[in-house]
């Protein structure tokens, strides 16, 4: 396994720790800590996408996607998916955004798994 670093990653993606836009999920997993109008905005992703702009200008603007939702997120690799590409997916954040993105994606089983047995 080879470690990747973020200047070598080929796409980012930031969004809300919200999880409840595409499919129903549990309560806890709904962002309140926002108003939605502050949400619709999503000044603080776009705020951080100017910011990796300005660092690793080489990186295509293109491949940073600002999203209003884990789901979007979500769908975006799954994009990646069926197009055939090799996708390795770090999620950095709160446990609120990692905890959406395993119920999301529907990977409670791997998640919760010890990996050895």
């Amino acid at each position: 396994m080879r470690m990747v670093t973020l200047r070598e990653a080929r796409l980012h993606v930031l969004c809300v720790a919200l999880a409840a836009t595409l499919r129903p999920c549990h309560a806890d997993l709904t962002e309140v800590a926002m108003r939605d109008s502050e949400r619709l905005k999503l000044e603080p992703q776009h705020q951080l996408a100017e910011a990796w702009s300005s660092v690793v200008p080489e990186f295509p603007s293109e491949n940073i996607h600002v999203l209003p939702s884990i789901a979007h997120a979500i769908g975006v690799i799954r994009d990646l998916e069926t197009g055939g590409s090799d996708v390795q997916v770090l999620v950095a954040g709160s446990l609120h955004l990692v905890g959406g993105v395993i119920e999301v994606a529907g990977l409670n089983n791997v998640a919760l798994s010890s990996g050895t047995r």
